[in-house]
């Protein structure tokens, strides 16, 4: 029986009549290179020639080739299947990283492109990864982060991919979104995961975080709690597929189920590449066939000529407006970096798979959180009219010229800075938050207790050295001891009497203004809270501001001891583009109008700095409710004196 094929343009239309709701299924074409020579994840061709290397000795190259040419529909699958049985599954992962890594180009933070990561360095790939700048995105991808970042959070916008690299999640970060992935590589779901922007579900496996599955036997097996995801997701949303040539593997068989049992009411927007529509019935007939139920009850629509690189973008410009809109503002909790097993293993079974990854990543480097703001139990919404010029009896400024941002703050605007200190307080001990004056240093800093998984059971000690006595070391230690016991609810004398207590309870010491203390308080203090740290890594957290970095800062001190500069450091950078857009996006309409007119003078009078873009918006605030005319709102963002 032969199918119809609709058009781009009905594709297109469709999904800017409905751009909500949806889930993308991304494979590798809309990843790969947009044009030959490009930076990218290699395709077919290029991975088998990865593997190709392996093999340097004369027979073992000609075993290889053997098992290529008996096999020349499944080419991928029987190189695959080949090196696993010459050289095991952890080479055919490093495979897989060495592919990824062909997408990287040269960045301020990494200068050199790695070609190769051994087997184990997870924090180099995590590093990698959050280095947004230095990832070469081609038009599908690119274009499909800008949609994704601009989706509304309460949406909860979904990818799922085969693909093993991590360009999906980088490009989100990249438009000023938020991202966080899952790695299946045995079966498991994905419907109980929670966090904040995109999921990237990898069903195939991730780059660092899982094995990577290729052969039949791993791409076949039963995946019933995958299915179920599946059907739960699909009977809310509508599927569109990119990109995904519907290999027989874990995901279309358990797409088939869904479609087969009835077990959703699903909508699937399935586009193919090619627009030959006789070459497509052929080339897909296996496919064609089991999505068949679907496509008699015009569940899964099916659409030709589809090139990801050039639709994609066409799809972003048409509904960004639309998804761009400024958002109301969505509940946030933070998290960071967990394991979840979602596999069981089976009694008795000695080689179960390891289970599964679930990684939430919390603000990767280069990300912002669009229209959300943290409350002071989780997050709240601003409330309803606050920002709306038109109400009654004047709302309070919610800008804020001077000082922290406090907890509950409706302005404060989550940054990259956010997401590192929640990855750094997930394995760290000692950590500085360092930025320049009025960058957001001690705003972060109040924030840590909800970015620490453990902050919630923790002590909490927050001390703000300018408010003690840093001339004079005894009576110094008189005040830090009595604030850690008031946390405490005991009274304490010394080192040891908190060491105690840590090991009762979790403590998290925040320190702003670290690198005002004297050399005389320092020279005793540092080194005590130093081994403190290294003592009760798991059940303590101490976080401190500084401008400069840490290792001038003990050196100001006069403590050239290299130990005591174990301490992990956050960078706190000026705005980002979104970030930015973030804020006035919090103006009320007029002022928020004459501010994104006039953008480019604000970028360049705010030096992209909050606390300058906080004293704009402040200004702006005041005037519109005022009664100031559109004119006089857009010439106050060409003021000097507006971001004071």
């Amino acid at each position: 029986m032969a199918h119809d094929f609709a058009s781009e343009e009905d594709l297109l239309d469709r999904l800017t009549a409905q751009p909500h709701d949806l889930v993308f299924l991304v494979g590798s074409a809309v990843t790969a290179p947009g044009r030959s020579g490009e930076p990218g994840v290699p395709r077919v061709d290029g991975v088998i020639d990865q593997i190709r290397r392996v093999y340097t000795r004369p027979d073992a190259l000609e075993r290889f080739e053997k098992a290529l040419a008996a096999e020349p529909q499944q080419r991928y699958q029987a190189a695959f299947r080949h090196l696993q049985r010459t050289r095991g599954q952890d080479l055919a992962n490093a495979i897989i990283r060495r592919c990824v890594l062909q997408a990287r180009v040269p960045s301020r933070q990494f200068p050199q492109v790695h070609s190769d990561i051994a087997e184990g360095a997870a924090d180099l790939c995590r590093g990698l990864e959050h280095d947004v700048e230095g990832w070469h995105l081609p038009p599908a991808v690119k274009a499909l982060g800008r949609l994704l970042a601009g989706t509304p959070a309460a949406a909860r916008p979904i990818v799922l991919t085969s693909n093993f690299d991590p360009l999906v999640t980088v490009s989100v970060h990249r438009a000023g979104g938020r991202a966080f992935t899952t790695a299946l590589h045995s079966d498991g779901g994905f419907a109980a995961i929670d966090g904040q922007g995109t999921l990237v579900v990898h069903f195939h496996g991730d780059w660092f975080r899982s094995d990577t599955l290729h052969t039949p036997a791993q791409l076949g097996q039963d995946r019933p709690r995958l299915a179920a995801s599946l059907a739960q997701l699909l009977g809310a949303r509508t599927l569109v597929v990119l990109g995904y040539g519907g290999w027989d593997d874990i995901f279309t068989r358990s797409l088939i189920q869904v479609i087969r049992g009835e077990l959703a009411a699903i909508d699937v927007l399935w586009a193919f590449y090619g627009a030959d529509e006789a070459a497509l019935q052929r080339d897909n007939a296996g496919l064609l066939a089991n999505l068949a139920p679907g496509i008699d009850r015009a569940r899964v629509m099916l659409y030709k000529g589809i090139d990801a690189h050039a639709f994609l973008p066409r799809l972003a410009d048409a509904i960004g407006s639309t998804v761009l809109a400024p958002l109301p503002v969505v509940p946030v909790v933070p998290v960071v970096p967990v394991v979840v097993p979602v596999a069981t293993p089976v009694a008795g079974d000695s080689h179960t798979a390891a289970p599964a990854v679930a990684t939430q990543e919390l603000g990767a480097a280069g990300d912002s959180i669009l229209g959300v703001v943290a409350g002071d139990s989780g997050a709240r919404p601003l409330a309803p009219g606050l920002l709306d010029s038109t109400q009654s009896g004047g709302p309070k400024n919610p800008f804020q010229k001077a000082g922290a941002l406090p907890p509950g703050s409706p302005t404060y605007v989550l940054r990259a800075a956010d997401g590192a200190l929640a990855a750094a307080l997930a394995e760290s001990p000692l950590i500085v938050l360092r930025g320049e004056f009025s960058i957001g240093k001690s705003s972060l800093l109040l924030r840590s207790d909800r970015y620490w998984t453990r902050g919630s059971e923790a002590a909490h000690c927050r001390l703000d050295l300018m408010d003690m006595r840093i001339d004079d070391v005894n009576l110094f230690y008189d005040e830090f001891f009595a604030a850690i016991g008031d946390c405490y609810g005991e009274t304490f004398q010394g080192w040891r009497e908190i060491s105690t207590a840590i090991e009762r309870r979790p403590l998290l010491l925040t320190l702003d203004e670290f690198s005002g203390l004297t050399p005389e308080v320092a020279q005793r203090f540092v080194p005590a809270l130093h081994r403190l740290g290294t003592r009760h890594g798991d059940q303590l957290r101490v976080v401190v501001t500084a401008r400069d970095a840490f290792e001038a800062v003990l050196a100001s001190f006069q403590l050239n001891n290299p130990n005591l500069g174990e301490w992990h450091t956050v960078e706190i950078a000026p705005f980002r583009d979104a970030e930015l857009a973030t804020l006035l996006g919090l103006l009320p309409p007029r002022s928020r109008a004459a501010a994104m007119g006039q953008i480019e003078a604000v970028r360049r009078l705010s030096g992209m700095g909050p606390k300058p873009a906080q004293c704009l918006c402040f200004n702006l605030f005041k005037d519109e409710l005022s009664g100031r005319s559109d004119a006089e709102l857009a010439a106050r963002c060409g003021r000097k004196d507006s971001y004071r």
